[in-house]
């Protein structure tokens, strides 16, 4: 049985790892999904300037252990690209890093692909440890390794996927910790130390001690509240332990904490992005927008979650606190901590698979063996259905890529162009003139890379090179330019941002992720944006298959015709 059980298990993560693969070059060279530069920039910098602080003068917005977690894949990489010759010294790594930091994009991507599949297996050990049920850890994890919102968001080089992870191996070690009939201080460090790189690695992290107190509570259930939490020293001595971890994440990267404690203390709601004050009335709607969203791309899953935890309480209450009641506090805890990003609440769906796997269970076994079988098809096809159309998708060339090949291979070296709406995101490369420009007026966006390129010997400066403008410069001094590219992802304001240049410019180039409106209408921010990656996605649009990327028009001047 035990052989039996290895195998399914093994293909339950075959399966799960190749769902996450699908499209993770997609955008390559460019980096096209939000967040997922910071982190990187963040770990080649450490790499670059052997610091262990990650943020440091970049400003890094996370706190500093999700930079940790790309470190030894990045380094590894480069030293095998260095053996290879893929980099024939330390000034070509560091060329690349600066001027072409999309090279390595798949290889975070990668990493959380590696990191999703492993939670796959970390919610097997978590259901195996709870119930000790083969049946019920297998479903679980083909619930999470078949989920469309969990394999979606692994394709992703951010710290969700990864953030999810570290989250479980708290819920691993409280369930371990009430297992053991003796405790010593060393159980209180390991759970003190996991709460502590759960937070590391993003703030709700810490959303994870309410775990550490359960379980402490539970253990010293026979004991008074004085003697349970004022005068035990292992209590106490863990969360010392754990003051003193936190301290280290702050020294080893401010700015990204004061990311968070700036947004918990706003006293009004900035926007869909800006976080709310703690015990906000704005937080209600807050865990509004999360309990409709994650029904959005997890509705069997919830349903069977809401049964499924009606019977956990009936019979596994250890399981239900732990499981049930621990994603009602994550649920509950979350909103005041976080913009509104459905992306946020993904370390819920590892909790939705584990009691909705016991759900199936207990419908296998003790009432209806056939409707079971009927629901776990069902809810399967669903997501797998969602999961396979992501992929294509992701496989399809980006907008901007297209822009940019085109860019490449059809301007002259030299011309002028504005490029405010995409900015850095197609990576043109700046000529000396217009970093020069910037140097007089704008000295601010000096950076590292601009800094790079005009110390660079004319033999030495890459080709195609343009004048580049993608930032506003002072009333007056505005050169005129050859080109311009318009972009966004509503093509209504696309052709609103056209109307105010068609005096001078006209259209010579467009890339479009639809040739024609569907039924009279472009599609928009939420069926063109990335699933995950904005504030709301509803899987239904994936069956209109777009491409991926926003509107992106080329100009003109009509003068230089």
């Amino acid at each position: 049985m035990k052989l039996k059980e290895n195998k399914i298990l093994f293909i339950i993560l075959l399966i799960a790892f190749f769902l996450r693969l699908g499209g993770i070059f997609h955008g390559y060279p460019l980096m096209v999904f939000s967040d997922e530069g910071a982190t990187l920039l963040a770990s080649l910098k450490m790499i670059g300037t052997f610091s262990l602080r990650a943020g440091n003068a970049l400003g890094y917005y996370y706190p500093a252990l999700l930079s940790y977690v790309f470190l030894p894949f990045l380094s590894f990489f480069i030293g095998i690209c260095r053996w290879l010759g893929v980099f024939t010294d330390i000034q070509q790594i560091k060329e690349t890093v600066l001027l072409n930091i999309g090279f390595f994009a798949p290889l975070i991507r990668l990493v959380s692909v590696l990191f999703g599949t492993a939670t796959v297996y970390l919610v097997y050990r978590i259901t195996k440890a709870l119930f000790n049920k083969s049946i019920v850890s297998l479903l679980a994890a083909w619930f999470l390794a078949v989920s469309f919102y969990h394999s979606g968001v692994s394709h992703y080089g951010n710290t969700w996927t990864i953030q999810t992870f570290f989250y479980l191996l708290v819920l691993l070690w409280a369930i371990n910790f009430l297992k053991k009939s003796t405790i010593s201080f060393r159980d209180y460090i390991y759970g003190a130390l996991l709460v502590g790189l759960s937070f590391g690695i993003n703030f709700v992290g810490i959303i994870t001690y309410t775990w550490f107190l359960i379980v402490h509570f539970l253990k010293n259930r026979n004991k008074n509240l004085i003697n349970t939490f004022l005068i035990n020293k292992n209590f106490w001595l863990a969360n010392f332990i754990l003051l003193a971890f936190i301290a280290i994440i702050y020294w080893l990267n401010p700015a990204g904490l004061n990311n968070y404690f700036n947004r918990i203390t706003v006293s009004v709601p900035r926007d869909n992005y800006a976080s709310y004050q703690l015990f906000h009335a704005s937080t209600l709607s807050g865990l509004f927008f999360y309990l409709k969203n994650v029904f959005f791309v997890e509705p069997f899953l919830c349903v069977f979650f809401l049964v499924g935890s009606w019977m956990l309480w009936k019979k596994e209450k250890t399981a239900f606190l732990l499981v049930s009641v621990g994603a009602l506090l994550y649920l509950a805890l979350l909103s005041p901590q976080t913009g509104l990003l459905i992306r946020y609440a993904l370390p819920l769906d590892p909790l939705l698979a584990i009691v909705s796997a016991y759900f199936l269970y207990e419908l296998f076994s003790v009432y209806s063996k056939k409707l079971g079988i009927i629901l776990l098809v069902v809810a399967s096809l669903y997501v797998l259905m969602f999961g396979v159309l992501f992929n294509l998708r992701l496989m399809k060339i980006d907008t901007r890529v297209l822009a940019r090949n085109w860019i490449l291979s059809d301007l002259p070296s030299g011309s002028s162009i504005k490029n405010y709406d995409l900015a850095d995101e197609i990576n043109l490369i700046e000529d000396k003139a217009s970093i020069n420009l910037i140097q007089n007026y704008l000295p601010g966006l000096l950076s590292t890379r601009r800094k790079y390129l005009f110390a660079l010997e004319e033999y030495q400066y890459p080709k195609p090179n343009f004048f580049v403008l993608n930032y506003e410069l002072p009333a007056g001094i505005l050169p005129k330019t050859d080109y311009i590219i318009l972009s966004d992802i509503e093509k209504k304001d696309l052709d609103s941002k056209a109307g105010t240049i068609l005096d001078e410019y006209s259209l010579i180039k467009r890339f479009y992720p639809v040739e024609t409106p569907i039924n009279g209408v472009w599609p928009g921010y939420y069926e063109l944006g990335a699933p995950f990656n904005h504030s709301m996605f509803k899987p239904l649009m994936l069956f209109r298959l777009y491409g991926m990327g926003p509107y992106v028009e080329i100009y003109k001047i009509k003068s230089s015709e």
